[in-house]
């Protein structure tokens, strides 16, 4: 999981299926060649937190390598790529896959159930491109599961994000965790940034039912200071999943305050 929930030009993530909120381990982050690259890999497993032993509770292993190839000397301009590995063990010889439509107070659409499985290998690409207020950020998230009694299903999740900031300001590049900040406004007014977003999970395959949703967001966000900001956006949800196909409407709105 990229960033956090203060940097998000939209209100929520759509690939949770392929990360974990918090977990229990060890990780080392460094930079490269004057910060223009950065490196990350860990270790985790919370067996002491639910009652079960070490083997029993599935380790997680992840890494991440991210590159700026372009950056302009006033940090307006720039693009940045990243590469991201993850090893998934499985809980008590169990996975599960489950997303929810970029809203955290809704149920599951896309969830596979539990199901007999070994580990899962997972493979994450992004890429951010900013051109002063403008910018455009992308993720692809695949997953192959080893599990024989399913056929070895794999799963993956992608989106794009369009940003335009309507005042002029853009979004800080942070070299030492390879990811873009939040807006920071010049005026005392604050500043309003406009948002578009097309997602699509497919968490769907061999016997597995966990179904298909396209996502899309248009939205707007009011960065009124470094600590406050006010969005509100419009969603349409496509579910397909039991051949039944269905169509959600979500209108969201948020009042953040960053400490």
């Amino acid at each position: 999981m990229l960033g956090d929930a203060a940097n998000l030009p939209q209100q929520e993530r759509l690939l949770s299926p392929f990360f974990t909120n918090r977990n229990v381990g060890i990780r080392y982050l460094d930079n490269y060649l004057k910060d223009r690259m950065s490196f990350s890999v860990g270790i985790y497993n919370d067996w002491f937190q639910h009652d079960v032993s070490f083997a029993d509770s599935g380790s997680q292993v992840s890494g991440r390598l991210t590159g700026l190839p372009l950056a302009s000397t006033d940090g307006r301009d720039f693009l940045h790529l990243g590469v991201g590995l993850r090893y998934v063990g499985a809980d008590s010889g169990e996975l599960r896959y489950k997303g929810r439509p970029e809203s955290n107070v809704i149920d599951d659409y896309v969830d596979t159930g539990t199901f007999p499985a070994k580990y899962a290998r997972q493979l994450a690409l992004e890429a951010l491109y900013n051109a002063g207020p403008f910018s455009i950020l992308t993720e692809y998230a695949h997953a192959w599961v080893e599990s024989p009694e399913k056929g070895n299903p794999a799963f993956n999740g992608s989106y794009v994000t369009a940003s335009y900031v309507l005042t002029g300001e853009n979004r800080p590049y942070d070299r030492k965790v390879g990811y873009a900040r939040r807006v920071i406004p010049r005026s005392r007014w604050g500043a309003v940034e406009l948002v578009g977003r097309f997602g699509y999970l497919d968490i769907d395959d061999t016997d597995i039912k966990g179904g298909k949703l396209a996502k899309w967001y248009a939205g707007a966000n009011w960065w009124a200071s470094r600590q406050w900001k006010l969005g509100v956006g419009y969603g349409l949800g496509d579910l397909d999943r039991f051949e039944i196909t269905g169509r959600t409407q979500m209108l969201f709105t948020r009042l953040q305050w960053i400490y």
